[in-house]
């Protein structure tokens, strides 16, 4: 360097031209760096607002995650998914969700994160897999026509157990029986046949037969899902107010809260109208005369109700009897509340709950039960008293009917029933007559005898499961029966008709957790499904 130094000291007027040439070199540098600064600038712009529509869709993917993977109550079969409105918008972006069905185990979600100002998005999709393990239906008795506990199937007359499989020909009518299979020269069965001991006439049996196949168990989860349908019928005494009479019996009007400690009577036309809670320490009679009766609340009987006559009673909340309920005559009756009858006394000495006469002629109804009916019998109850449904009139039940009685079901002459959840009795279930207990396969009801037996006779059509755990079944007469029967023993005599409807292997309610073939989270536990993928677009 000092002979750097020595030629700069040497040379006059050197420093001038060498400072403009620095200058010069300077001014390119700047320029040159001015311009890279700039390009940083707008790549780290453009990759920031591409990292924030990313953050936004992968927000919806996450929720997307919350709902297939960890709720246990979404289903996607039946429910949408949407982004939740109060987060929305994520980063300054509206983020949007859709699903898509692509078979019954994987769905494909989509995020799209949208800038409202420019109107660019980011879209990410992801897929869902179900685990196939979990949405199987689980064994259940319930997938066969008849499956017994413990005891024979017997078949006599013209018996035949047949199934809607289609299309034709198809053999689903299986059974599957804890002891022995009794048929007759004419019986057969259309399907299969698992049987832990022998069939007396195995070429009746247009399936597979398997002799000393393993004991059908008994559904244990079914009994705990009867249990909570008892529960839901329980119904506390509702309280007292208003004015009170030592008896009531006045003519028609609007009436308030009242107590009555003696009985009360509405016997003449007109229309009566109670708009608070009625409590009655005696008995309630709504007998002659054309009369409308509504009770827009509560109602507390200690006796009896009798619900004679002609015209309509309504009654739009609790209704709580002492002792038993009675209609007859040409009286409609709605009920819009809980109904609990205690039965401590009974009419015609065996009744709890009592119905015959016929329909009101100036309505299009007749008795509907929009909520669930309770009929127990105190203080004896080691006996067996009755609930009877008589013939010639229309019923609907639109919740659970459950006593610690026998049921009674129509009887010399038609009449038409519907169920939409259980009929549950302690005791016996019978119908009889030429009734007809209507239901889509996909919604028929739950008969259950719980200690008892349920006999289903006459010209009578009966779409029902019948489950008599520690009883037995018995078809007879020219009766058919759509639908299928566990119980510890069964008996199919006469001209019946037992058809199964194949869709029971696919109801939920007839299967143990988990089971049933359709969608759904699976309940009790984390939804079934994982997310197997996941793409930017």
């Amino acid at each position: 360097m000092e002979w750097f130094r020595n030629m700069v000291r040497s040379e006059s007027g050197f420093g001038v031209p060498m400072a403009l040439v620095l200058m010069v070199l300077g001014s390119f540098l700047v320029a040159a760096s001015a311009g890279l600064a700039a390009t940083t600038l707008k790549s780290n712009i453009v990759v920031e607002e591409r990292d924030m529509g990313l953050y936004a869709a992968d927000a919806g993917i996450q929720y997307a995650v919350w709902k297939f993977v960890h709720d246990e109550d979404f289903d996607p079969a039946t429910e949408p998914l949407t982004f939740p409105v109060g987060l929305n918008p994520v980063n300054g972006y509206d983020v949007s969700l859709s699903k898509i069905y692509i078979d019954e185990l994987v769905y494909k979600v989509v995020s799209v994160a949208t800038d409202p100002e420019t109107g660019k998005s980011t879209t990410i999709e992801a897929h869902f897999q179900g685990d196939e393990s979990q949405f199987e239906a689980g064994p259940s008795p319930f997938d066969y026509a008849v499956a017994t506990l413990g005891g024979d199937l017997t078949m006599t007359g013209s018996a035949r157990i047949t199934s809607d499989c289609s299309p034709p020909p198809c053999n689903e009518g299986n059974v599957w029986v804890t002891g022995n299979i009794n048929l007759g020269w004419s019986n057969i069965i259309e399907g299969d046949a698992a049987v832990t001991g022998t069939c007396n006439r195995p070429e009746n049996i247009w399936g597979t037969y398997e002799p000393g196949s393993d004991p059908v168990e008994r559904p244990t989860w079914l009994d705990d899902d009867v249990n909570d349908f008892i529960a839901s019928t329980l119904v506390a005494a509702p309280g007292c107010s208003g004015t009170t009479y030592s008896s009531w019996d006045q003519y028609a009007g609007t009436y308030g809260a009242m107590q009555v400690t003696g009985n009360m009577r509405i016997r003449r036309t007109g229309t009566y109208t109670f708009t608070g809670p009625v409590c009655v320490g005696g008995n309630l009679t709504i007998e002659s005369g054309v009369n409308q009766v509504v009770f827009n609340g509560p109602v507390k009987v200690n006796g009896y109700v009798a619900l004679i006559g002609n015209g309509t009673v309504i009654f739009k909340d609790v209704l709580y009897i002492g002792q038993y309920l009675r209609c007859a005559g040409s009286r409609s009756s709605q009920f819009e509340g809980q109904v609990a009858v205690g039965g401590s006394s009974r009419y015609s000495s065996q009744y709890i709950v009592y119905f015959d006469g016929s329909k009101y002629s100036g309505v299009a109804w007749d008795v509907i039960f929009l909520k669930t009916l309770y009929a127990t019998e105190t203080p004896n109850t080691s006996t067996c008293y009755k609930i009877r449904f008589g013939s010639g009139r229309s019923y609907t039940f639109y919740d659970v009917v459950y006593t610690t009685e026998s049921v009674e079901l129509a009887g010399n002459t038609g009449c038409d029933m519907t169920f939409t959840k259980a009929l549950i009795a302690d005791c016996s279930i019978i119908t009889s007559g030429s009734s007809e207990i209507d239901a889509p396969p996909s919604t028929s009801p739950l008969f259950v005898s719980r200690y008892s037996n349920v006999t289903i006779g006459g010209d009578v059509r009966v779409d029902a499961i019948v489950y008599a755990p520690e009883g037995n079944v018995s078809v007879s007469g020219s009766s058919q029966l759509e639908g299928a029967i566990v119980a510890r023993s069964a008996l199919l005599e006469g001209n019946i008709r037992l058809k199964y409807p194949v869709i029971l292997r696919e109801r939920d309610d007839l299967h143990e957790e988990g089971g049933g073939g359709g969608g759904g989270g699976g309940g009790g536990g984390d939804s079934p499904y994982s997310l197997i993928n996941y793409s930017i677009q």
